[in-house]
C-alpha cells in the first residue's frame, strides 16, 4: 500500500510504532505532508515513512531544532529483520518453528545523523535489543552497534547537556537519563519507560564546546 497525506504533531505523538520518535514528537508543532508505503510480513507491519519536515516546529536542542518553514529531511523504515525470515517456510509462518520475531528501524535525517535498532515484537509492546546511533559523522565514521544494548557515536560543535537532559527527563520521566560519560549511561535490558530503552548506554562524544550542570567545557574527545 502505498499514501500519501499530512502528519501532525499530535498525530506523531499517538504513534507508538516509531519508537523514539513519538516521544520526540511531543516538542514538535504544526503539521507536515510525508509520503508512505505498508506491507505486512509475518504479521508485523512494515513502514517506509519520507518527509522534509516542514511546516512542522520542532522545539528540540541543536541540531534538531528547526522553525516550521525550513526543511530537514527524514525518513523512517521499519522491517522484519533477516535473521526472522532465515529458514522461514509456509508452514512455519504461523509460528510453529519459526525463527523470533524481530524488526529494525531506521531513523535516517541525512547529514544530521542516523539511529537504527533491532527490537524484539514477538510481545504486546516492542522491546530494543540493541541499537547504534551516529550524529554529526564525517564520511567513512559509523557508529558501531553493540552486541547488547545501545551505542551512540556523536560529534558536534556545541552540545548542551543540560537542554537534552530536561528533554528525556520530560519524554521518559526518568532524571539524568541524557548524562554522558565514559561509562553506560545505564544498563542494558529492559528499561521501566519504553522510551528508555532508545537511549545510549554506551557513549561516544566530540565536541567544541559542552555544557553540562552550568559548566562548559571545551575541546572535548
Amino acid at each position: 500500500v502505498r499514501a500519501q497525506g499530512t502528519a501532525t504533531a499530535e498525530g506523531l505523538q499517538q504513534t507508538p510504532q516509531l519508537g523514539m520518535l513519538s516521544q520526540l514528537a511531543r516538542r514538535a508543532t504544526g503539521s507536515t505532508p510525508y509520503t508512505l508505503a505498508l506491507a505486512f510480513r509475518r504479521g508485523v507491519p512494515e513502514l517506509q515513512i519520507s518527509t522534509t519536515l516542514q511546516g512542522l516546529a520542532l522545539a528540540l536542542p541543536p541540531p534538531l531544532g528547526k522553525p516550521a518553514d525550513s526543511s530537514l529531511p527524514l525518513r523512517f523504515e521499519a522491517q522484519v529483520a533477516r535473521e526472522s525470515l532465515t529458514g522461514l517456510t509456509h508452514g512455519s509462518s504461523n509460528g510453529h518453528g519459526a525463527p523470533p520475531l524481530r524488526d529494525q528501524i531506521t531513523l535516517d535525517l541525512g547529514a544530521v545523523g542516523t539511529a537504527t535498532y533491532l527490537r524484539d515484537v514477538s510481545g504486546a509492546q516492542p522491546r530494543v535489543l540493541r541499537g547504534a546511533i551516529g550524529v554529526g559523522l564525517l564520511a567513512g565514521e559509523s557508529a558501531p552497534q553493540p552486541t547488547e544494548g545501545v551505542g551512540a557515536n556523536i560529534r558536534l560543535g556545541k552540545v548542551d547537556v543540560d537542554a537534552w537532559e530536561r528533554l528525556f527527563t520530560q519524554s521518559t520521566g526518568v532524571a539524568g537519563a541524557a548524562r554522558p560519560g565514559p561509562v553506560p549511561v545505564m544498563g542494558p535490558g529492559p528499561a521501566a519507560n519504553p522510551a528508555m530503552d532508545y537511549l545510549p548506554n554506551v557513549l561516544a562524544l566530540r565536541a567544541s564546546e559542552l555544557t553540562a550542570e552550568g559548566r562548559t567545557l571545551h575541546n572535548l574527545v
